[in-house]
């Protein structure tokens, strides 16, 4: 996540003032999307914004559903998600980790991941969606050196949306993310 832009294979496909969209495919062969966001706030705010189900829902058009499973400690949950059927492609859902870390006052860093079946339950589980995984994700957030009410965010998938969907219809799927990022600067 932290590689400069324009490295290890990264190709920058969107750059405007408000943002940088870069792809890759990973080193197990999923797709890759990270996206650099400048927020006019602080960055417990944009953390709020991002971790808090209800806003996700409003800000991100690919997600039906987003709730908490189970506490671990502080800093530690486990998670549903369930993104909209975008046809002719079946809905999705997942089970994953939510990671918290503060690296210091002005880094924090939010990892999300969910590998195979470790936290899938399947009873009761929704025949028409296909099970969706992310070996790694998350949010790198800096607050800005010159300014504390600024926050850099560097948003990072890696995923594999399950069923037979090509890589290049998964990065289309990953890159409707932006839309969520963008919601959030308003």
């Amino acid at each position: 996540m932290y590689e400069k832009p324009g490295t290890n294979n990264w190709k920058t496909t969107t750059k405007k003032a408000e943002l940088t969209v870069e792809e890759k495919v990973s080193e197990r062969g999923f797709p890759c999307i990270r996206v650099t966001v400048e927020y006019d706030y602080d960055m417990l705010t944009i953390i709020r914004s991002m971790a808090d189900g209800p806003t996700r829902i409003s800000c991100d058009m690919l997600i039906e559903d987003v709730h908490n499973v189970k506490q671990y400690g502080c800093n530690l949950i486990s998670f549903y998600q369930k993104n909209i059927k975008i046809f002719p492609v079946s809905g999705r859902d997942m089970f994953a980790y939510s990671f918290i870390h503060v690296v210091n006052p002005n880094l924090i860093h939010h990892i999300v991941f969910a590998n195979e079946d470790e936290v899938y339950p399947t009873k009761g589980h929704d025949k028409s969606l296909v099970r969706a995984m992310t070996p790694v994700s998350g949010n790198i957030y800096k607050t800005s050196p010159d300014n504390p009410n600024k926050t850099t965010c560097i948003h990072y998938i890696e995923a594999d949306l399950g069923g037979n969907i090509p890589n290049i219809v998964t990065q289309k799927v990953l890159n409707g993310e932006t839309y969520g990022l963008l919601a959030l600067k308003k």
